[in-house]
């Protein structure tokens, strides 16, 4: 008997109460799929009951992985693999397999990065003890980072404080409410957490490292990677309203600059000089310098 018949419904909601369903949205990552897979097939929390890989049109061998790894699912886990028509983006493929869940709560995980074994457990523990609605956290790479702090704009901790975010940590309620913008086709993790903080859920960081970030220059598929200028216009456009002037700030130079193929003198001297009057703490406004001459030597 699989875990989904052992996992009674929620009267109102129709989902399996207690269950998890993982979401991988995955995009040409034959290299590490497999990694990503096995550490889900690793975890200790018995009530994942499903994973749900979304398959963006790979051109390489990624879907032949898939389907190798397949024999190594546990018996309890249900792995489902879906195909989409034409390339659609990661924030639609992780729309599909939210729509896909019929569980309680979601976990997402991206094809490069990997979770401890105790991450899903950890985290849906933080979530019911604490009655949350939403829990993320920092990898172990960032383990020394700042500490978001409750009930605070979650832009601000992540571009002023400079805190950490990761999309490959965040575990939620299943929400009707919390989708991706799929318009945007960078800054996805940055709209998902601020939508679910604009919208009045309760949100908080889990209080040790779960998850490992893999950023290896061999992976060009992360999004990281790619210049997008016109997402972060639609970004900043979406949220200016509900960030602080240093936010702005810190998000044009850190993200906006950076997916622009260059930038002259004259924006460089705006741009420092706004740093320079401004309130940012000195460690700040000397990454923010930092990222000004790098966007204005190295292009």
């Amino acid at each position: 008997m699989d875990q989904q018949s052992q996992s009674p419904r929620h009267s109102k909601s129709g989902l399996l109460e207690g269950s998890v369903t993982a979401v991988i949205p995955t995009y040409n990552s034959e290299r590490t799929i497999a990694r990503a897979l096995r550490s889900v097939f690793q975890q200790s929390h018995r009530e994942l009951s499903r994973v749900v890989v979304v398959d963006d049109c790979s051109t390489d061998g990624t879907v032949d992985v898939l389907q190798e790894i397949a024999g190594e699912c546990p018996r309890h886990l249900e792995l489902r693999i879906i195909r989409n028509a034409q390339n659609s983006g990661g924030g639609f493929c992780r729309n599909r397999g939210i729509d896909s869940s019929e569980t309680e709560f979601v976990a997402l995980l991206d094809a490069d990065d990997e979770w401890l074994p105790n991450h899903v457990s950890a985290s849906v523990a933080c979530l019911v003890a604490r009655g949350l609605d939403f829990v993320f956290g920092s990898p172990q790479q960032f383990a020394k980072g700042p500490q978001y702090r409750f009930a605070s704009s979650p832009l601000e901790f992540i571009f002023v404080q400079g805190g950490m975010a990761q999309t490959s940590s965040f575990v939620f309620r299943n929400r009707p409410l919390l989708r991706f913008d799929e318009a945007l086709l960078k800054h996805q993790d940055f709209d998902f957490i601020m939508s679910a903080f604009s919208s009045g859920l309760a949100i908080d960081q889990l209080g040790e490292c779960t998850t490992k970030y893999h950023d290896s220059r061999a992976v060009r598929s992360r999004v990281s990677k790619q210049r997008r200028p016109k997402s972060s216009r639609l970004f900043l456009l979406k949220w200016r309203r509900q960030m602080s002037v240093d936010s702005r700030l810190c998000f044009l130079i850190r993200h906006h600059f950076y997916n622009r193929d260059s930038i002259n003198w004259s924006m460089a001297a705006w741009a420092l000089a706004r740093v320079a009057r401004s309130k940012l703490a000195p460690s700040v406004r000397f990454r923010l310098c930092r990222s000004i001459v790098r966007a204005l030597v190295l292009r």
